[in-house]
């Protein structure tokens, strides 16, 4: 896998992530719509494991893809998103390369 190889299965990633961060979004809003505090507060924690499960699996991805094609532009952008997954706590995973051609 080279070059433009890499690049769509970069894309892919963030693509998947584009989705889960849309049904977290979606879960999070009707989780404000609960009005028992408790249920509301076990809601919001059922919520936030769903959206960090979701995000391991892609941080492994993107951990494979930094350590094929470290020297390689996806390559970094990859090991720069992991890194800053790693340093929030493994709570937040981002796009380095948004708007950058990426």
């Amino acid at each position: 896998m080279e070059g433009n190889s890499v690049g769509k299965s970069y894309a892919a990633v963030f693509q998947t992530l584009d989705e889960v961060d849309a049904k977290f979004k979606k879960r999070r809003a009707s989780n404000n719509k609960i009005k028992s505090p408790r249920s509301r507060a076990k809601a919001v924690e059922k919520t936030a494991l769903y959206y960090m499960t979701r995000l391991k699996p892609l941080a492994v991805k993107l951990e494979k893809l930094a350590d094929r094609y470290g020297d390689s532009y996806y390559g970094k952008g990859a090991r720069t998103a992991l890194d800053a997954y790693i340093k929030s706590g493994r709570k937040t995973l981002k796009n380095p390369l948004a708007g950058k051609g990426g």
